[in-house]
């Protein structure tokens, strides 16, 4: 769901994100080495320490955009889902997931210097990517805590501006929720190494959009974390086995969030 038009300026706005959009381009080589293209033998743990295995089959999209987007499908004994991926950073790739009518996006923020972030945003049901600034009118010394102005583009090229406010929720987590044209979005994200991968919903119930994080070792396996829109859930952990490849590796943990 596009968020509504403003007749904002938005120079601020683009030279911002697009340092991001820059950095995801220029890791665009890196894809050779950690493409994720192929079919996977999966196991996890859902938050609360129960276990699931099943099987992960990630395709690439054939459509014309800036950098590669993949359909990432899972099955197991009980479900059938798939979801929504880019490349994060070199090595790393974001998916989201959920159910269609709760409207699920990605952002994906770049922590700047003088504590302004610049994201691209993708939905869940639409490979196409908006853009946007989060400007600081007051943080606390809780990490990205605080109060924030936000801009941005939608992937259409319509504009939009409001507020936004991060709160620290425990475990490493982030609660994320956005004001714009009277409208609320809620997200959930962890803070990393200079970037936020963070999923939200614009409709729904609590916790029906999840994001999946991973990181590309040299076998080729997949191996990270999820989570959902429900800050309460806990954190989930997978690792995909690439089909024909080496065996299941020990999953380095990279997100630093605890199990509920």
């Amino acid at each position: 769901m596009p968020r509504e038009k403003t007749s904002t300026p938005l120079l601020t706005t683009v030279l911002v994100a697009a340092v991001l959009l820059t950095t995801l381009l220029a890791a665009a080589p890196a894809l050779a080495q950690h493409d994720p293209v192929g079919s996977y033998d999966i196991r996890g743990a859902n938050p609360d320490g129960s276990e699931y295995g099943g099987s992960l089959r990630v395709t690439a999209l054939d459509i014309e955009a800036s950098f590669p987007f993949y359909e990432f499908a899972w099955e197991d004994p009980q479900n059938s889902y798939s979801g929504l991926g880019l490349l994060a950073k070199d090595g790393y790739y974001s998916v989201v997931w959920g159910s269609e009518d709760a409207a699920c996006a990605l952002q994906i923020f770049a922590m700047q210097d003088d504590g302004s972030m610049g994201a691209v945003w993708v939905e869940a049901s639409n490979p196409a990517v908006g853009q946007e600034v989060a400007t600081p009118r007051r943080q606390s010394a809780d990490g990205i805590s605080g109060s924030y102005g936000i801009t941005g583009t939608n992937p259409d090229g319509s504009e939009y501006e409001g507020s936004l406010v991060i709160s620290a929720v425990g475990d490493g987590q982030y609660l994320f929720i956005w004001t714009v044209a009277g409208d609320s979005y809620t997200g959930v994200g962890f803070p990393e190494d200079g970037w936020v991968a963070v999923v939200s919903s614009y409709a729904g119930e609590e916790g029906s959009c999840g994001q999946s994080s991973f990181e590309v070792d040299a076998a080729g396996n997949l191996s990270g974390f999820w989570w959902t829109t429900d800050p309460s859930a806990g954190v989930g952990s997978e690792v995909a086995s690439r089909k024909g490849g080496s065996t299941l590796g020990k999953m380095r943990r990279r997100w630093r969030v605890q199990r509920q």
